[in-house]
């Protein structure tokens, strides 16, 4: 920036606190730019209000997805081991032919239940022997 062609010696901070004008304009200025920031902040503390509701709610509805599946899988297990077996992979089978919904929970309680019943049944072997 090109220096003003003046032989006036005083730094421009002390011209500017003698220049009204200029001061007022600089008050603008920052007073436009602290209302503007204050705005964001104010925007910022909602979004983040509503975010912590929303996380809040997902918590709520996590914990209670959780306590159905506990439910579904021990009346699946008790099911299982009580020797429905048949009638639950009859069910599962028609569910899974459907492709309408994720078998990953059942599939591994069908696998447990097929572990177990495999080890009973060559404990049963060992013991005969």
């Amino acid at each position: 920036m090109a220096k003003r062609a003046s032989d006036d010696m005083v730094p421009a901070a002390k011209r500017l606190k003698h220049n009204v004008d200029a001061m007022g304009c600089l008050l603008m200025v920052l007073k436009r730019e602290n209302d503007q920031t204050s705005k964001e902040i104010v925007e910022v503390k909602e979004r983040n209000r509503y975010l912590t509701e929303q996380v809040d709610r997902l918590d709520n509805y996590t914990s209670e997805l959780e306590g159905r599946l506990t439910t579904m899988e021990a009346l699946v297990g008790n099911m299982l081991a009580g020797g429905r077996h048949e009638v639950v992979e009859a069910y599962a089978h028609g569910l899974r032919e459907r492709q309408e919904f994720d078998m990953t929970d059942l599939d591994r309680l069908l696998h447990e239940y097929e572990t177990e019943e495999e080890e009973d049944f060559f404990q049963g072997m060992f013991e005969e022997q």
